[in-house]
């Protein structure tokens, strides 16, 4: 995990964020707020598939996601249990609220689209909390140890 030094110099973890959005312009909304809180967005997908075959790419490098619910009709949820699997933490967006989401997955937060700066704010920071925690990191080491 990378440090930054934020304004009140206190050194606070940098994320590097996989972004999973089929919408375009949205995907570039999530990209800019993330690089605006001081994170780093190290990769965009945009479909189910896209985002497996980038998350094999990039999992060592990435400490956290951001996930669209439905990508052009599809459900992510495969997505989820591969981050999980590599306990990398994730959030979901979505514009069904959280009945939608599995019970597996009720860990997640869920950011109800159309969300605001202060939604992603709240979301990442959330992830960010989750990245530091002593028992996520040791299920981390377990994880990429184990792939």
């Amino acid at each position: 995990m990378m440090y930054h030094v934020c304004a009140d110099q206190k050194a606070m973890p940098s994320l590097r964020v996989l972004i999973v959005e089929d919408e375009a312009l949205i995907s570039l909304l999530i990209q800019s707020i993330v690089c605006d809180l001081g994170h780093q967005a190290v990769g965009c997908a945009y479909s189910v598939g896209q985002a497996l075959a980038l998350l094999e790419k990039i999992a060592e490098s990435t400490d956290a996601a951001l996930l669209d619910v439905n990508l052009g009709g599809n459900l992510v949820f495969p997505v989820a249990e591969a981050l999980t699997a590599r306990a990398i933490p994730f959030a979901f967006l979505t514009g069904y609220g959280a009945l939608g989401i599995p019970e597996r997955f009720a860990h997640a937060t869920v950011m109800q689209k159309p969300f605001t700066d202060k939604d992603v704010a709240f979301a990442v920071d959330a992830l960010r909390r989750e990245c530091l925690s002593a028992d996520s990191q040791a299920e981390r080491a377990r994880a990429l140890a184990a792939v």
